[in-house]
């Protein structure tokens, strides 16, 4: 990581919050150092896990309309899907990590207001799953996808194709087309026209790691 300054920090993926204690629950998946060397190797379970087939109701990306367009093998496989880790150090959220090619595209997947920005690029997500499985959607639709309460009707076509193995997996999420609207208000000047989510075996090379304190996100 250029320019990193924050010192030796711990990555960690979540998997739930405990409440009585007011403390998130939490693997570690690896470290950066302090020459900002990020090193990933996921290997410990997680204890906590809801069915692959709860995905409808919990999906991050909200890119899905039909909720009936999810198709499952083995939906009662154990899942968890974080499209981020989180950076600790001394037991305390430093920040966020997200791994892609695009700054934009980073952010704008996990900002709920951001998610339907033309910007084009993707977004990796750490999964885990106690067994083999997978799931499937396709789905083109039509609809308005303003922020602002004027209509801007577009049309996108958004496709899951993801295969599981038991234990850690990587998803690759695309942004490929953009709709642009340049007299729209500022925060609706662009929609994305497709998203494509697929797994894939390892970190693409020329990723790049993007750090967001917390005081960011």
């Amino acid at each position: 990581m250029i320019n990193w300054n924050n010192g030796a920090a711990d990555l960690v993926f979540n998997y739930a919050y405990d409440s009585r204690n007011d403390k998130v629950k939490y693997v570690k998946v690896g470290a950066i150092k302090a020459d900002g060397t990020v090193e990933l190797n996921p290997t410990d379970d997680i204890p906590e896990l809801k069915p692959l087939n709860n995905f409808k109701n919990s999906n991050p990306f909200y890119d899905i309309h039909n909720l009936d367009a999810f198709q499952y093998t083995s939906g009662d496989a154990g899942f968890k899907l974080n499209p981020y880790l989180l950076v600790y150090q001394n037991e305390q959220k430093i920040g966020v990590l997200t791994i892609g090619n695009s700054e934009k595209v980073t952010l704008n997947l996990l900002t709920l207001g951001d998610m339907y920005y033309g910007d084009e690029g993707y977004l990796l997500s750490w999964v885990y799953v106690d067994k083999d499985c997978a799931l499937r959607a396709d789905e083109n639709w039509t609809g308005d996808l303003t922020n602002t309460g004027e209509p801007l009707l577009v049309e996108t076509k958004v496709s899951y194709d993801l295969k599981f193995k038991a234990g850690w997996n990587l998803i690759k999420t695309e942004v490929i087309g953009t709709y642009l609207f340049p007299d729209a208000p500022e925060e609706d000047r662009s929609r994305y026209k497709k998203h494509e989510h697929t797994s894939i075996a390892e970190v693409p090379k020329g990723a790049i790691y993007y750090f967001r304190s917390a005081e960011q996100y």
